[in-house]
């Protein structure tokens, strides 16, 4: 059965209000962020007549606005689309739960466990830096990353429609190209780690003969090309901040670590600590439930995504000073999202089934629970110290 649909649009609408007043609380008090950096980019581009790339986020605030140029119009408008975003992410969440099990009856606590999820953070144990050299499940300072997300979800839920599939057409293709397109207009970083995993599961599921995995193939194919064009207007004809950088080498490298350490201040034992904090619940989850999961393939694909995004970001930097802002780190936090998502489902089925009160169980919860304190802790932080790093 689908989750209770009153339920699920209640949630949605209390996401949608809260996110309202987090995005115009980090917009009008002034909270130096990504969001503001976004919109004076946009200005400034338009004004020496050209347009952001990936342009979609920016089409669509130029457009709620009025196609005006004015700070507090484009502000307003960013603020409304981030926070139906944030919205569609629970919303969305919800309904890829569901399809996970479609013959299983999904309660309101599995309902109100993922409401919780879109606030959840890496542990917090330095309120001086909590976000900024972590992989947090939930991004609040970068608008294309916001806005991505439902995407993202949207593609993923499609993709495991796809590895159910025993022949595969051009038919069935269709949503998942259609939402990689999306995703290109918005931000390609979900793309980055997809194309592989996508292969590599299917391969494993339905072998290198079968029409499913060539036309994996071929999506695959296609979704390469999306990332060579976007590359190419991105870095070869330099539209993207072409005005604030036009002087900037531009371009990627590999460069093992060199990224990650930069957002670690140099230290590896702050890049481990860091991971651990990140991925307490995923560690907590594959150390108790993995007889469970270890051969389930929505969990392998979740996995994989993880762990090829992981990759990128420890292998490509960007040239030049936008080397420091991780323009290659940002699929971690979608997979990681992800792997939350995923992961929490069979969390709560073992729960249910042992009990609570089961020793491993209370771990499993108490795991939990310390992401959400600390993405609530954050979000004072936030406010509070008027950071978001």
């Amino acid at each position: 059965m689908l989750p209770n649909s009153s339920f699920v649009k209640l949630f949605t609408a209390l996401a949608f209000l809260l996110s309202l007043i987090i995005f115009s609380g980090i917009f009008y008090l002034n909270i130096p962020t990504d969001l503001q950096d976004h919109i004076f980019g946009l200005q400034l581009i338009i004004k020496h007549h050209s347009f952001p790339v990936p342009p979609l986020y920016y089409f669509l605030v130029y457009l709620f606005s009025g196609c005006s140029l004015n700070t507090y119009q484009l502000y307003n408008a960013a603020i409304l689309l981030l926070s139906v975003s944030v919205a569609l992410k629970y919303y969305y969440s919800t309904k890829l739960i569901s399809n996970v099990n479609p013959l299983q009856r999904q309660d309101k606590r599995l309902m109100f466990i993922l409401w919780l999820l879109i606030f959840a953070a890496p542990m917090a144990y330095d309120y001086r830096q909590m976000f900024i050299g972590r992989i947090s499940t939930n991004v609040w300072h970068n608008s294309t990353t916001i806005f991505l997300m439902p995407f993202a979800i949207l593609m993923f839920d499609k993709t495991i429609c796809f590895f159910k599939l025993k022949q595969a057409t051009i038919k069935d293709a269709i949503p998942i190209i259609l939402f990689a397109f999306i995703n290109v207009l918005i931000k390609p970083s979900f793309l980055f780690p997809f194309i592989p995993s996508f292969v590599g599961i299917v391969y494993l599921n339905s072998g290198f003969k079968s029409s499913v995995f060539k036309m994996a193939v071929l999506i695959s194919m296609l979704l390469c090309i999306f990332i060579f064009i976007e590359y190419y207007a991105v870095y070869k004809m330099a539209i993207i901040d072409a005005v604030r950088f036009a002087n900037d080498t531009k371009g990627i490298e590999i460069k093992p670590f060199y990224t990650l350490l930069i957002l670690n201040n140099g230290s590896w034992v702050s890049l481990f600590l860091n991971l651990f904090a990140s991925l307490l619940f995923p560690l907590i989850c594959f150390i108790i439930i993995r007889k469970q999961i270890q051969h389930n393939i929505i969990v392998r694909f979740t996995i994989l995504l993880f762990v090829f995004s992981l990759l990128i970001g420890i292998l490509i930097s960007e040239k030049g000073i936008m080397a420091s802002n991780g323009n290659f780190i940002w699929q971690l936090y979608i997979s990681n999202y992800l792997l939350f998502l995923v992961l929490i489902k069979y969390a709560y089925d073992y729960v249910i089934a042992v009990g609570w009160r089961n020793k491993k169980s209370l771990l499993i919860i108490i795991s939990f629970g310390i992401h959400v304190v600390s993405g609530l802790l954050y979000l004072a932080k936030i406010f509070y110290l008027k950071k978001y790093t």
